[in-house]
């Protein structure tokens, strides 16, 4: 059975921004208002009808909202903290959230009254946060069958929006993520991306927010498939196992038969593959594909349209980002034979990094181990956004290691301290 509601992927307005993004909940309630407003789309489709700078400046009138809901918010525990910016609230542990669960639910529920005189009409809203995954996963799927997008907290540190799920074999979801695009993969990796370790006042929960009769309701266990595990040796860690042979093919034309995906996978064409050393050391394989390109060597310069993630030791896609129509590209990812040039890119400036003056030198650069890393932390919410290790020696010659995010920026540390961003 299937459960789905109408909605659109709306970016976050820092969704560009190079270091720290903090609008992820503003731009999940959009997403889930303006899905519920048929003026907001054009007649018998799924796309928007304002342009970018309108969604731009509606996004930035709701976190207006967010911030006044902040003020207002009276919860045990919390407090409210406007200052950086990005600190809305600051709960018993001293975990600062942008846009806390609860302030989310009271936002959506309250709609949007805009300068212009436009108002969005609210939806009452409630915060689920329970123990186990499989049970918050199935509490998504009522608000769905009441056609209520779901805002879901994955990794301490980021909402995402799922607009659909499926229980047909292993089962899939379907969302966006509003600092990357649209995702979808399969429900084991759903409750995975939930990380129940959120410390503070919503300590081992996992946190949604959904219409708000969804807990009330009962509904069917969805059908799971066994989280693969890296091979159980004595001695060092076992490596990911070596992608098979026209693996890459078969996956794009798998996906190229899915309505949803078809017109982001029809005739993709691979880019690259990036070997990502994933929490807690697991391997995963991230394969990128550009649009169909005239010859082989002209595929660098195709617009990237979507990215697999391979699980690295049972070789099953188990996430997808991408495009949702032609004509549209993903933000920049650099592969492995364009590390060394981005970098020259660096040679002799002194870039601030974190307000710290740091001294770049392309002679001194050293890129780390063939595969990449990836964590959940302020810098990437996201595991299509990893990490090269480049090593660097600082002031005076002591060696120091940088992170080269994919997209091109580079970070000194990775650091885990906002939730909810």
């Amino acid at each position: 059975m299937n459960h789905q509601t109408r909605c659109a992927l709306i970016q976050q307005n820092d969704a560009e921004s190079p270091h720290i993004q903090y609008l992820c909940g503003a731009a999940a309630a959009q997403m889930i208002l303006y899905g519920r407003d048929d003026s907001r789309f054009k007649v018998g489709t799924t796309e928007l009808i304002d342009s970018t700078e309108q969604l731009r400046k509606d996004q930035a009138q709701i976190w207006t909202e967010i911030k006044a809901q902040s003020r207002r918010l009276s919860l045990a525990g919390t407090e409210y903290r406007g200052d950086p910016e990005r600190c809305q609230i600051r709960d018993a542990s001293s975990l600062c959230w942008s846009t806390f669960p609860d302030v989310l639910a009271a936002t959506l529920t309250a709609g949007i009254s805009f300068g212009s005189g436009a108002t969005v009409a609210g939806v009452p809203a409630t915060v689920l946060q329970l123990p186990i995954e499989e049970d918050l996963i199935q509490a998504i799927v009522p608000s769905l069958d009441m056609n209520v997008a779901a805002a879901l907290l994955i990794g301490q540190t980021h909402w995402v929006v799922i607009y659909g799920l499926s229980d047909d074999g292993p089962g899939h979801f379907y969302g966006y993520d509003p600092g990357y695009g649209k995702i979808s993969g399969t429900l084991q990796h759903l409750r995975n991306m939930i990380d129940a370790q959120t410390t503070g006042f919503y300590k081992r929960r996992c946190v949604a927010v959904t219409a708000a009769s969804a807990a009330d309701r009962t509904v069917a266990p969805l059908m799971r498939r066994p989280h693969s595990q890296p091979p159980q040796e004595p001695g060092p860690p076992v490596g990911p196992r070596p992608l098979p042979p026209g693996l890459d093919t078969r996956l794009a034309s798998d996906l190229a038969k899915d309505l949803e995906w078809r017109p982001t996978f029809e005739g993709a064409e691979l880019r690259f593959v990036l070997r990502v050393r994933g929490p807690a050391g697991r391997f995963y394989y991230l394969l990128d594909y550009a649009a169909p390109a005239v010859s082989r060597s002209d595929i660098a310069l195709a617009p990237r349209v979507g990215s697999i993630i391979v699980d690295g030791y049972d070789l099953h896609p188990i996430m997808t980002a991408g495009v949702e129509r032609r004509g549209q590209a993903l933000p920049r990812l650099v592969g492995p034979h364009e590390v060394l040039s981005v970098l020259d890119a660096f040679d002799g400036q002194v870039k601030w990094i974190d307000g710290v003056p740091t001294t770049l030198c392309r002679s001194g650069f050293l890129v780390g181990e063939e595969e990449l890393m990836w964590q959940p932390c302020d810098q990437s919410t996201s595991p299509f956004m990893p990490f090269y290790v480049v090593y660097h020696p600082g002031p005076g010659g002591d060696p120091r290691i940088l992170y080269l995010r994919a997209d091109g920026q580079l970070f000194p540390d990775l650091t885990r301290t906002t939730a909810g961003i």
